[in-house]
This record gives C-alpha cells, sequence and structure tokens, in this order.
C-alpha cells in the first residue's frame, strides 16, 4: 500500500516529524467509497448518496492527513474534547461496518475487533436487520456513553424505542485507527500543537502532606505503580505558612522527581534533549521545553509515575512512566538530569521515550531497564 511521508512544520519544537497523506485505515475506508462514487480528499461534511441515502459522512484531517472518516451519528451536544477519540471511532466504524459486503463478513470483523454490536442486550447476528436499517434507526439525539477500566460503551435509542450499543476495548491504536508508526507519528504532531504556557503556582493536597521525621521536607503522598519505587509523590518547603514545591541541592532526588510530577508549573528555562526510540528501532530526536511536554502530558490526562536510579555529583538517572487510564497506554521515559539544572532552574535534560505501550505489555519497560544493568531504584525522603 502506498504512504507518502511529508514533514510536519513546527511551530514551538525543532521536531523534524514526518507525517501521511491517509492513515493505513482512513486509506482502506476511502478506497471503498471510491466504488460508490464518493470522494474523501479533504475535510468536510458529505452526502452518502448511493451507498446510505440520508445520512451524512464526515472527513478530518490533521495537518494535512485524512485522519477520520465516519458517518455522522453524535448530536452536536454531546460532542466535546474529552471523548472526541471515542466518538470519531464509533462514527468510524460504524461506516466500516456499513462496508462489508454481507452479514458474515459483518460477524468476522465484530469477531477479530473484539467489539460488541447489541441491540435489547442480543448481540449480532445474521438474524438482525441490516446495517442500513440499524443506522436509519439510530436517534443522534438519545445517546449515553459509559466506561470500565478496559472498555467503552455507546448506546442509542432507536426509532423504535430498543437500545441499539457499541462496545469495544480501550486500545489507543484501534480508536484512533493507527498502527504503531503513525502513533508515534501521532506523538510529534501532538507534542507541537500543545501550545508552552506559562508557569503556574501548585498548592499541595493538604489532607495528603505529611512533615518527614528526619529533615523539614513536607511530602505529599501520591499513588504508586507496579513497584513501590516508582510513585508520584510530590516533595514541598514550608515558610510563612506557605508551600513552595522543592528544588535545592541538598535533596537531589526529590527535586528531580518534582520535575515531572510537578504538573507544567516548570520553569521555562529548562529544555529536554529527546530521543524517541520507534517501534521499527529507529529513532526520532527533537528539542522542545519541559514545560511544554509535561503541559503535553497533562492535556493527554496521563499521570507521571518516577523513580530516581543512579546519583553522583555531575547528575542523577531514573524513568518516569506516564500512565493514561482512558486508553489503557503509557509512555516509558529515561532521563539524565543535570545537578545544575535543579540549581539553577536552566540546563537540558536527556530524554529517551518510547511511547503508546499498551498498559498489558508494560512488564516489557522493566525488561528494557534491566538490559540496562539497573537494578533498584533509589527510595527518595520517607515520613
Amino acid at each position: 500500500m502506498r504512504r507518502s511521508y511529508l514533514f510536519l512544520a513546527l511551530l514551538f519544537c525543532s521536531i523534524p516529524s514526518q507525517a501521511i497523506d491517509y492513515t493505513v485505515c482512513t486509506k482502506e475506508i476511502a478506497d471503498k467509497l471510491k466504488s460508490y462514487g464518493l470522494d474523501c480528499n479533504e475535510a468536510g461534511i458529505y452526502p452518502m448518496k448511493g451507498l446510505m441515502d440520508g445520512k451524512n459522512m464526515e472527513v478530518k484531517t490533521m495537518n494535512g492527513i485524512i485522519s477520520s472518516i465516519g458517518v455522522q451519528l453524535i448530536a452536536p451536544e454531546f460532542k466535546n474534547k474529552d471523548f472526541t477519540p471515542v466518538f470519531d471511532f464509533v462514527e468510524r466504524y460504524w461506516l466500516e461496518l456499513l462496508l462489508c459486503k454481507d452479514e458474515l463478513e459483518i460477524q468476522k470483523k465484530l469477531k477479530e475487533d473484539d467489539v460488541d454490536l447489541q441491540l435489547d442486550g442480543a448481540l449480532y447476528n445474521v438474524s438482525f436487520p441490516s446495517i442500513k436499517k440499524l443506522l436509519s434507526s439510530i436517534q443522534p439525539e438519545h445517546l449515553s456513553i459509559s466506561k470500565t477500566t478496559s472498555m467503552y460503551a455507546i448506546t442509542w435509542k432507536t426509532t423504535d424505542e430498543k437500545e441499539l450499543s457499541l462496545a469495544f476495548r480501550k486500545r489507543i491504536g484501534f480508536i484512533l485507527g493507527m498502527d504503531k508508526r503513525e502513533l508515534e507519528t501521532y506523538f510529534l504532531y501532538q507534542l507541537q500543537n500543545n501550545v508552552p504556557i506559562k508557569s503556574e503556582p501548585l498548592s499541595p493536597v493538604l489532607d495528603n502532606v505529611s512533615k518527614s521525621m528526619m529533615s523539614d521536607i513536607y511530602i505529599e503522598k501520591g499513588a504508586t505503580y507496579l513497584i513501590p519505587e516508582m510513585t508520584s509523590d510530590r516533595y514541598w518547603k514550608k515558610g510563612n505558612d506557605a508551600y513552595t514545591l522543592l528544588y535545592d541541592v541538598n535533596h537531589i532526588p526529590e527535586s528531580a522527581s518534582n520535575l515531572f510530577t510537578g504538573g507544567y508549573a516548570i520553569p521555562n528555562t529548562i529544555q529536554i534533549a529527546i530521543d524517541q526510540r520507534y517501534y521499527t528501532s529507529e529513532t526520532q530526536t527533537y528539542t522542545c521545553s519541559l514545560n511544554q511536554f509535561l503541559h503535553f502530558m497533562n492535556a493527554e490526562k496521563n499521570h507521571g509515575y518516577v523513580g530516581i536510579d543512579k546519583i553522583n555529583t555531575e547528575d542523577l538517572t531514573g524513568v518516569v512512566i506516564f500512565e493514561n487510564q482512558d486508553f489503557m497506554y503509557n509512555h516509558a521515559v529515561y532521563f539524565k538530569c543535570p545537578v545544575s539544572v535543579i540549581e539553577d532552574s536552566r540546563g537540558v535534560i536527556d530524554l529517551t521515550i518510547y511511547t503508546y505501550i499498551p498498559t498489558h505489555n508494560i512488564e516489557t519497560i522493566y525488561d528494557i531497564y534491566e538490559e540496562k544493568e539497573i537494578k533498584k531504584f533509589y527510595y527518595p525522603i520517607q515520613p
């Protein structure tokens, strides 16, 4: 399948990223639509004449790439930023079902994709009404969305007062319709489009704060991830009844941890040099501010957990796992931070990052870590 790559123009990061005119998924859909005389060469809303009269399809682009093609099924009042990928997926998937040649192909697709299509609680079978009839019966304004730790489900009321639902797993590539390489390119595009913001004050959740018995440091307890050493704890100093995040060469591991758990209230003077490792063993290097990177992590609803490894007089190393529960993936970051960055609140931190790792594969991160002969994490200050 032909795939042409285009350089992405960069606004805020020096990222020499590449993009494609279609994703593999949208190219397959577009090719099938051509047999109905329907073209999807640019963003817009188009009638589906010849395929399904009375319905429109929407084509979306992302920096010149056709990123989504779907039949319009979501009422405008339900659309919001948090669930946009989910709604785009649902509209695309219904179109894919509509383009199947018969009921047996539909059944095969649903099984292979691990998707449940139900009508009043009954799973799809060959006795169901046709996909066209099901689509015609959907009332876009009567919609609900539900989720579990691993699944999403979208349910509509039909014109004959039945419940029609589509349930699917939280898999980021599947939902976005992207393969691993496309996801890696998507990461760069999303990062460059998160505009750096001014550092903002941050306050601790006081119910979670306790004073260390061994120092004058206050610890805001967060959560742990997989192992006790990986935490989202924050470390504070207190003076005049006010808390400030700890950045102090006398407390290097705690200060380094704060760099990644302190939200995007980080000085814009700290830069990061990123070495992104691709699934194909290729690498991509680029730079941006730590503030912008953390703003992007926050926008993706990624929660960071930090483990500190080796410390010497010049620098320290560690790992950060950014977990996303909405789509069950993780970004794994290995960093090397000069002590001078903590001392001066400026300088460059080196990062190596592996993006969009499925949560069920997260153990491979620790396999990689073992290969680097890093056997244990440093424990920061404890209460």
